[in-house]
């Protein structure tokens, strides 16, 4: 039987189960509950009450008509989910790529961006106690340590969370100081000698402040093993240092005001993708040559194992310098919330924040161990300042308002060292090094507005808005290196200065000054008209420095009703629409046809969902079907540059649409025994679209799957206290998730559908422990990926070799926990 016949099986069996269960057990169950529920005259406890802030204010989950996958900090903690990569785990819909340095990205219902760029925004937003991480490089480590819990919003989130929320908003709230003296030590040892420390100490300091410090180290040894030029070397190792302080300060019954500090290193490694297709990129060039590396032709393929793999450690230049892939990023963030209370009814609300990061590493990301695409230096910073103020009335009031503002200001510079001497195209247009950089100032200004208004007991109708302008200016080059060891110093500036001379002479210019050495080699490519014909002028065909500005606004808003015809149950229905900004690509470009951005994408949703309690409150049911209507969708696609062949840019799908339904039921049958399961459907297409793929395809891609887009995503999840004795609990626990094929790359030809497939998976976690039922200490013994599946979760194109970043394998330790 195949894993996704086993997957669905076994889902059908478990909500067959939890139904009947929870109809024998409904009259004796006692369910446990983070929440009352004051909103029923009963008073009973009731499965799935969490209080969440997906509006910006607090609501129990079952009561907000959004679709939203919320997760305790504890279940976190046992699951040993201490990142973004992990939450694919409990979060139906939510999907993840890994990319070079090890930057997550991330696709939730099929909406998502892949770029491993500093400057690159996601599509799905992540937040820390609503702080905004604007760049997807700043989540690798912060969002993890120390959390209350995390709530994954679904769908646009333009109105709270601002733009690049098309896909939705993950936020992150951090367990906050205490009003008594707390601490706590988590310890775990698992296999490749992963030892992960996680101490806090939380409490008051004087009568109106309190603080909390929390800190984590990471150590794992290199669990990739080098399966061709070097057996017996290992890349992957992990060594991470997190922390955070959080000091809440109360001066006046109506102010209060907190501080978060944090930030994170990171001294590891990335991971090495694995060699998986050879597709020669032959140019002439202006010598008539063609040429294939014979130690490229000579090396395997990569085993099906997932952790083979192959990768440089020396340039081949006689230079014996060392780039072993290696991470070297450093970031800290802080910020300021302070909430006064204008009335009993009325509180101002001001969230300032800072970040900064700084990156120095080397990814030898080509798959194999000869200078084929390597980066041999990735240097680059992220300043990031952010602003909201807001006003929002609270109690019972049957009108609910928010209304605020948000202003932006980052810097992101980025430098690219590459080393291609064994390519394909190096040799045939006779040069091996390259550099490019990227300067990149974006300023956003936003201004937003929403409403809940009661018109009944039960009919509550929502609207909101948020108007949006943005400015991203670009300053950037690829430049001569003045140095390579393969075809003299000067072989850049050569090539350059032919392929200018031929251009300007083909539009009758007259011939352009030589390159000096270190210079820009970006050719200025001619503007186009309003037909799309070229505009010659004087400067057309000038190699430079490119200095852009790309300005948009748009307007994201939403209108909806919620439906309660009872206590226990919600029915919503929501329009939301949503955009994710524009932007330009960071990437090593002869013309400037290459660099130019793409322009906002934008998602209209429309959903209707319930949430349902059910047989005195022993199960939860919630499920949505959704429709989105996606425009210009930003993708990384392939740029048929007449030297190169195919290279890298940026392009946007004028039109797709993604349809699907999920549903996920809860059920505590039995006292301490909680059962889950989800299931999540999608079908998403490119509706309109004619390009060209990274395989270098040219056609029509109408009817393509979108990228990352698995049709089935399926969980189950069984946890299970049982009391030992008066005070010692036996805890068993147990997960299965599965994920249907899907594509990394648009394309309907052989090669792409198998080379750039994501395989069908389905995985295995389980634990055993005992625990103090005061909850005092704990021991647990888990694993992860029982069965060992070998799969990936990306599959990227490099210039003329593809590698595929295969899971970790099984792994499995021991961990325990003390609070005092």
């Amino acid at each position: 039987m195949k894993s996704h016949e086993i997957a669905i099986g076994f889902l059908l069996a478990s909500v067959s189960g939890l139904g009947f269960a929870a109809a024998a057990a409904a009259q004796d169950a006692v369910p446990q509950a983070a929440e009352q529920d004051n909103g029923d005259d009963r008073g009973a406890a009731s499965i799935g009450e969490i209080i969440v802030t997906a509006t910006k204010r607090s609501e129990s989950i079952n009561k907000v008509g959004l679709s939203i996958a919320a997760v305790g900090g504890e279940e976190l903690r046992s699951q040993g989910i201490s990142n973004v990569a992990d939450l694919t785990k409990v979060v139906p819909g939510l999907t993840f790529a890994r990319s070079a340095f090890n930057t997550p990205v991330f696709t939730l219902r099929g909406v998502g961006y892949f770029d491993s760029a500093l400057s690159g925004a996601p599509a799905v937003s992540v937040y820390m106690d609503q702080v905004p991480y604007s760049f997807t490089a700043l989540t690798t480590l912060a969002v993890g340590l120390d959390v209350e819990r995390v709530e994954v919003l679904k769908g646009p989130q333009g109105i709270l969370f601002g733009q690049n929320s098309t896909g939705g908003a993950i936020n992150y709230i951090a367990n906050k100081p205490t009003d008594t003296l707390e601490s706590g030590i988590d310890l775990s040892y698992g296999r490749f000698n992963e030892v992960e420390a996680t101490a806090f100490i939380s409490g008051p300091i004087t009568s109106n402040l309190k603080g909390r410090v929390a800190l984590r180290t990471s150590y794992m040894d290199g669990w990739q093993k080098n399966y061709y030029s070097r057996p017996g070397d290992t890349m992957g190792r992990r060594r991470e240092y997190v922390g955070r302080m959080i000091l809440d300060w109360t001066p006046t019954d109506r102010l209060h005001m907190q501080l978060n500090v944090n930030g994170w290193a990171d001294r590891g490694q990335p991971q090495a993708g694995q060699f998986i297709y050879f597709r020669p990129n032959l140019t002439s060039g202006p010598d008539g040559l063609g040429f294939t590396p014979p130690e490229l032709v000579s090396t395997p393929y990569a085993p099906n194992n997932a952790r083979a793999a192959d990768w440089t450690t020396v340039l081949q230049d006689g230079s014996n310098q060392d780039i072993t892939p290696r991470k070297h990023d450093t970031m800290y963030q802080g910020s300021l919330r302070a909430d006064y209370d204008l009335t009993d009814d009325l509180t101002v609300t001001s969230i300032s924040a800072y970040a900064h990061l700084k990156r120095n590493g080397i990814a030898g990301d080509d798959g194999v161990a000869i200078n084929n695409y390597d980066i041999v230096a990735n240097i680059g910073k992220i300043r990031d300042f952010s602003q909201e103020i807001r006003l929002a009335n609270g109690g019972d009031n049957p009108l609910r308002f928010t209304l605020g503002g948000n202003y932006q200001n980052s810097k992101v510079v980025e430098r690219n060292l590459l080393a291609y001497g064994a390519s394909t195209a190096s040799f045939g247009v006779h040069f091996s090094r390259a550099g490019d950089f990227s300067d990149q100032r974006i300023e956003n200004w936003a201004l937003f507005g929403n409403i809940d208004y009661d018109v009944m007991d039960i009919v509550t109708l929502k609207a909101g808005a948020r108007y949006t302008k943005s400015d991203r200016r670009f300053i950037g080059c690829t430049y001569d290196n003045d140095f390579d060891p393969v075809w003299g110093n000067d072989a850049q500036r050569v090539l350059f200065n032919g392929i200018i001379g031929a251009l300007r002479s083909s539009v009758g210019l007259p011939a352009a000054p030589p390159l000096q050495p270190g210079a820009c080699t970006l050719i200025h490519a001619p503007e186009l008209d309003a037909s799309g014909n070229p505009i010659i002028t004087p400067d057309t065909y000038l190699p430079g420095l490119l200095d852009t500005h790309l300005r948009e606004d748009n307007l994201s808003w939403k209108v909806g009703a919620d439906i309660k015809p009872s206590a226990d149950g919600l029915v919503y229905v929501n329009v939301m629409k949503g955009y994710k900004s524009g932007g330009y690509p960071s990437i090593s470009a002869s013309t400037t046809n290459q660099v130019r951005p793409v322009k906002q994408e934008s998602v209209l949703a429309y959903e209707i969902g319930f949430k349902q309690k059910l047989f005195n409150r022993a199960v939860l049911l919630t499920g949505a079907a959704f429709y989105y209507d996606y425009r210009n969708k930003q993708l990384k696609s392939g740029f048929n540059e007449p030297v190169f062949g195919t290279v890298f840019a940026l392009t946007n799908i004028p039109k797709s649409r993604i349809q699907g339904a999920e549903i996920t039921a809860a059920v505590q049958p039995l006292q301490g025994l909680n059962l889950n399961a989800s299931a999540t459907y999608l079908d998403g297409k490119i509706k309109r679209f004619s390009g060209i793929n990274l395989f270098g395809d040219a056609g029509d891609f109408s009817g393509d799957l979108l990228p990352y887009t698995p049709k089935w995503n399926i969980s189950t999840a069984a946890d299970y206290t049982i009391p030992l004795t008066g005070t010692v609990n036996l805890n068993l626990g147990a997960s299965m998730a599965y994920n249907s094929r899907a594509q990394a790359v648009i394309g309907h030809d052989p090669v792409t559908m198998e080379v750039g497939r994501l395989k069908a998976f389905t995985t295995v976690d389980a634990r055993i422990g005992v625990a103090a039922a005061d909850g005092s200490w704990s021991v647990q013994g888990w694993v992860k990926n029982l069965t060992n599946e070998y799969y990936w979760n990306n599959v990227a194109l490099l210039y003329d070799t593809t590698v595929r970043y295969a899971a970790m394998p099984r792994t499995y330790g021991v961990r325990t926990s003390f609070r005092f």
